[in-house]
């Protein structure tokens, strides 16, 4: 159930990314682990323009609201830049940090901001002071 394609991606992942929550649901009652190293169903979830659910859902399944993938960007970085804002809202409400950064000393301020969505990103700027 955990098996990965070729580019690390487990079904997991692709149904966060889609907002399948049928899906979703299915992978997780059969075991799916929803907290792996690196890229997570969290990130994946929270790049999907429609997939806020998938965040609400994967939230209340225990996954990491700071998971750090390899190159350290969470998913609160993800959201800011491609997710909606309500996936901003409701990993804010799970207790992601909007102070981390990644290795190239981004915040999801910047995310928002390299996006051009600059009212997201003067919002997560006032919660980084």
């Amino acid at each position: 159930i955990d098996a990965l394609n070729q580019a690390g991606e487990s079904a997991l992942m692709m149904a966060a990314l889609k907002g399948d929550m049928a899906g979703l649901r299915t992978l997780l009652a059969r075991g799916a682990k929803v907290n792996q190293p690196g890229w997570s169903a969290l990130h994946y979830a929270a790049s999907g323009t429609d997939a806020s659910e998938a965040v609400r859902l994967l939230l209340e399944k225990g996954a990491d609201v700071n998971a750090a993938s390899p190159n350290r960007s969470t998913p609160l970085m993800m959201a800011a830049q491609y997710g909606s804002e309500d996936s901003v809202k409701l990993l804010l409400a799970g207790g992601a940090d909007p102070k981390r950064r990644n290795q190239r000393e981004l915040k999801a301020s910047d995310f928002a901001r390299l996006a051009g969505r600059d009212k997201l990103a003067a919002s997560l700027a006032k919660l980084e002071s």
